[in-house]
């Protein structure tokens, strides 16, 4: 029976990690989105051609729009 309850309680962690990772991808998805909107209707092409390609530069974007919560 405690090999039983090991393997529910094993499966529901990996369900709820699947769950966080997909939410953390759509997350991402939608901040991504919302940064691209912004900057290309202001017409800024050359940050949203960074923010494609720099993480960090992508990062700091995201600060300066309110996209993210400074740390």
């Amino acid at each position: 029976m405690c090999n039983l309850s090991g393997y529910v309680e094993e499966k529901g962690i990996e369900k709820g990690i699947e769950k966080g990772i997909q939410k953390g991808r759509e997350e991402g998805e939608n901040a991504l989105g919302k940064l691209m909107d912004i900057l290309l209707s202001k017409g800024d092409v050359a940050n949203a051609k960074l923010a494609a390609t720099d993480e960090k530069a992508r990062k700091e974007l995201y600060r300066k729009y309110g996209i993210i919560e400074k740390p």
